[in-house]
């Protein structure tokens, strides 16, 4: 599994204690880990009184988790709960499903949504490919 150490001469750390942001501000280091090529990193970080930060965003699904036959707005609403990724709303959905299509990475067919041609390829690149593909507007 790769990683990397991590030192950052000034950064922010965003903390919560006691439903309070108390965030820190200065030199941090620690590793970032690479689970898999289509996830995201996982940073352990440390301030400078080595002190963890307590949580840190990372998320990952295998290709077998997104919609790789027909489905329709429950089940695609379905991977983000089963991910444990925050659950889309009704607007929210809606919006990215029209996304989606505007951008040729699915199609409707009936109630259901499936992935094109495009769009299949574009979930089985490394998560690195995707990205810059986003950037550049070349999905």
């Amino acid at each position: 599994m790769p990683y990397d150490s991590i030192s950052e001469p000034l950064k922010k750390l965003g903390r919560v204690k006691n439903e309070m942001g108390w965030d820190y501000e200065g030199p941090t280091k620690g590793v970032k880990i690479q689970p898999d090529q289509n996830s995201d990193p996982l940073w352990i970080e440390f301030d400078k009184d080595n002190y963890i930060q307590e949580y840190c965003k990372t998320q990952f699904a295998g290709i077998d988790v997104h919609c790789t036959k027909p489905t329709d707005m429950n089940g695609i609403s379905s991977v983000a709960d089963g991910i444990n990724h925050a659950v889309p709303t009704h607007k929210e959905l809606q919006t990215s499903i029209a996304w989606l299509i505007k951008n040729g990475l699915i199609v409707k067919q009936g109630r259901n949504y499936e992935l094109t041609t495009r769009g299949s390829w574009n979930i089985k690149q490394p998560q690195s490919i995707r990205r810059n593909c986003w950037r550049c507007g070349k999905l």
